[in-house]
């Protein structure tokens, strides 16, 4: 709702905007000012650790370790085989783009000895935040690596303040004709002396009797302070060099999303302190504001943390210019030494992934290999054309894996006499086409429904050594995944031109209803001979999967936002709470 014919012909038209481009505005506001970083923390329970004192039971402590870098030593309960350390918070930040790993160390505190390592959890961020309610339990290992029946429970949480995004335009009814006027809107002061911080200033709008004001507010909730934290919106009206008040109106966040219309309160009439009731007939105050295509954005971990999970799809170029497999210097080529250019691309992005689906089934495609006699522009490398699932990371390693084998044996068998080929051929050919797979994976989005009991995003990482020869078509089919819940990773693996690949990523301006695509070539993260020990190898993999997964939250959130699609209601998926020490000795008695 708002103004009809609000600004004269001769101003300019105040275009409407559409509300993917009202949610994805705001969502690159909020991430240029460092909104969408959300801290975490962790709250630690163990269950039946081994007794290791003489005379008295265990005195545990837990030390905490983020990639390898410890960041917390908890205390010391005295006496516990079963330490409840949640009055003892582990803090971070979490990083979407990074494959946080987390290690537990159970260790017993001796006072006339070395202190004893118990027991040893691993896990990461990811796994523990994905989990129904962000709770996470395992057994533990003995300091030998073998499973025991202690058992670890960490439950993660996001810290309390609030980084959700609200977003809307306001329009005002009643005003002077022919007046310049604009919105401010401020936190609410309590104390005399408090300074008023600004939230957020309109641009200035021009009047009949309504005015509309040309920008998108976008605010976030913790900034404001919360959901019901009042707020002061004032009318402003330009008067040559000063400025004055003619409207005010003291409301919440809450209010503002809930009822579309709300009359203001002119200062003469009352003080601008008074929160108005916004079921009240106002009339008589004569300014109304109108509050338009209020949106709210939750946050990515809203939507993680009730269970929205995270598809990881692969494809892998085998066209003829990635040079024979036989041959150190195919871009194929694999050794026990390193792994090749495609295999660091794998686990740049894999293990990040991996953490956000739960069955860790995930789709593996090839294209541009000439199999069984014909070219394939895509197809499943796992051989089932029905179900190109293969499971977990060492699944898409190993396929891959056999893939090249069989190419090896064809390239030796056939070489360049490609007239005696037969049906058990696996040959690099060609050309490269990325259209094809692109469209299997939006089969695969259009086959899950979205809904606030079921959602699933796709990542699709596209790993090529080219030129595209299907750009148009390629085009057309981002253009349809734009519309779905995809993202599209591509990393180009060699020293080709990779110019068609910059023109596909969305950064300048996007190819279809949002941007999904994001390019990364591989040559610019090596070192500059191109060759690389296996200690690089892990560096080189960190470095590119945070440029490939840096933007992935904000296309998520783009999706689902811009679709007004909610994050799930899982309560009833609740995991079981975990044994008490109870429950723990009396199983342990029994047996």
């Amino acid at each position: 709702m708002g103004c009809t014919n609000s600004v004269p012909a001769e101003t300019s038209v105040i275009k409407k905007v559409s509300l993917q481009s009202q949610v994805d505005q705001a969502i690159a506001l909020a991430m240029s000012k460092g909104h969408l970083q959300q801290n975490v923390y962790f709250k630690i329970s163990a269950v039946g650790l081994p007794n290791v004192d003489i005379g008295s039971d265990s005195d545990p402590y837990f030390k905490f370790f983020l990639n390898g870098r410890l960041i917390h030593t908890s205390k010391v309960i005295d006496n516990n085989l079963s330490p409840d350390f949640r009055e003892d918070p582990v803090h971070l930040t979490y990083h979407f783009e990074e494959n946080q790993t987390i290690r537990i160390e159970m260790w017993d505190e001796n006072t006339l000895r070395p202190h004893i390592l118990m027991s040893t959890a691993t896990t990461t961020v990811a796994n523990i935040m994905s989990k129904p309610g962000s709770v996470w339990t395992s057994k533990m290992k003995n300091p030998e690596g073998s499973e025991i029946e202690s058992h670890i429970t960490i439950r993660g949480f996001s810290e309390p303040i609030d980084k959700d995004i609200v977003t809307f335009s306001l329009a005002v009814n009643g005003v002077d004709y022919g007046q310049d006027y604009y919105i401010d809107i401020r936190k609410t002061v309590f104390r005399v002396g408090e300074k008023a911080d600004s939230l957020w200033t309109t641009k200035g709008g021009y009047s009949t009797n309504c005015v509309s004001f040309p920008d998108i507010i976008h605010l976030t909730v913790g900034v404001v302070g919360g959901w019901d934290i009042p707020i002061q919106i004032s009318l402003m009206k330009k008067l040559g060099s000063r400025e004055e008040g003619v409207g005010h109106l003291q409301t919440t966040l809450r209010i503002l999303q809930s009822h579309p219309e709300i009359f203001m309160i002119r200062p003469s009439r009352q003080t601008s302190q008074k929160m108005i009731n916004p079921e009240a007939n106002k009339s008589h105050m004569e300014l109304k504001l109108f509050i338009n295509n209020f949106q709210h954005i939750p946050t990515f971990l809203s939507y993680i943390r009730e269970g929205t999970e995270i598809e990881f799809c692969t494809a892998i170029d085998f066209t003829g210019s990635n040079g024979d497999p036989n041959m150190a210097s195919s871009l194929h080529h694999h050794s026990t030494d390193r792994p090749n250019q495609y295999q660091l691309a794998i686990r740049a992005v894999g293990p990040v992934l991996e953490g956000y689906d739960s069955n860790q089934e995930f789709p593996l495609f090839g294209f541009g290999a000439q199999k069984y006699g014909n070219v394939y522009h895509s197809f499943s490398m796992n051989g089932d054309e029905t179900n190109p699932c293969v499971h977990g990371l060492a699944g898409i390693e190993e396929t891959y894996l056999r893939s090249l084998t069989e190419a090896k044996t064809s390239h030796q068998i056939y070489g360049k006499n490609k007239s005696t080929l037969n049906h058990q051929s696996f040959i690099f050919s060609g050309p490269t086409y990325f259209s094809p797979t692109i469209h299997r994976v939006i089969e695969l989005a259009r086959a899950t429904p979205q809904s606030t009991t079921q959602q699933k995003y796709f990542v699709l990482l596209m790993i090529t050594d080219g030129v595209i020869n299907d750009t148009d078509a390629t085009i057309e089919a981002l253009r349809i995944a734009s519309e779905l819940p995809i993202s599209i990773i591509i990393v180009g693996v060699g020293n080709a031109d990779f110019s068609t690949m910059d023109a596909l990523d969305g950064d300048d301006g996007k190819l279809g209803f949002r941007d999904i695509v994001q390019f990364v070539p591989l040559r610019d993260y090596l070192p500059n001979s191109h060759t690389y020990t296996m200690a690089d190898a892990e560096k080189i993999q960190e470095s590119v999967g945070k440029a490939l997964l840096e933007e992935i939250p904000y296309q998520f959130l783009s999706f689902y936002a811009g679709k007004n699609l909610m994050p799930m209601q899982r309560d009833h998926l609740l995991p079981p709470p975990p044994p008490s020490y109870e429950e723990t000795m009396a199983t342990t008695h029994s047996s």
